[in-house]
């Protein structure tokens, strides 16, 4: 998902996001472009987003291989698994229906149907990882959210104390 972000970001911003009015495509293409250069001389920051990226990769690898391995019961199954996601990722950048529902989940069915294993071991190893990632991100956020309100208590009843 970060990735197709990153891919396909910049191109909607140039085709249909500009902040300012500009005369036309070869206008927009030349400020993308130098906006790119002025964040890619930035190497700091490019060495720490490479960094998080190979870090969420190699978590996603880890994840979904030893999800793969668990339910597949092979000998292989951590680094076919891992594989598996590495190859759903680019299936991932393109979105066919909100959220690639049921095509990410039939897409890895297939490619783990070419490796070896039923399509329903294939189905179930991306619906509980897609099911593991969004029960994290809606704990994330309903963390967040308490945390939140809890700061908030706390600054109104020091106000009202003071």
């Amino acid at each position: 998902m970060f990735g197709g972000g990153l891919t396909l970001g910049p191109v909607l911003v140039l085709l249909f996001g500009a902040n300012r009015p500009m005369a036309g495509l070869s206008a927009r293409f030349a400020a993308f472009v130098e906006s790119w250069a002025r964040l890619v001389r930035q190497r700091r920051l490019m060495v720490s987003v490479a960094a998080l990226l190979a870090l969420r990769s190699a978590a996603s690898f880890l994840g979904f291989g030893v999800l793969f391995a668990a339910l597949a019961g092979t000998i292989n199954g951590f680094l076919v698994g891992g594989v598996l996601d590495a190859l759903s990722m680019i299936l991932r950048v393109v979105t066919i229906t909100p959220g690639n529902l049921g095509v990410y989940e039939w897409s890895v069915a297939a490619l783990g149907r070419g490796a070896g294993v039923s399509l329903a071991i294939g189905l179930a190893c991306a619906a509980l990882y897609r099911a593991a990632g969004i029960l994290g991100v809606g704990m994330t956020g309903i963390v967040s959210v308490l945390a939140l309100g809890a700061g908030r208590a706390r600054r109104a009843s020091r106000d009202e104390e003071a």
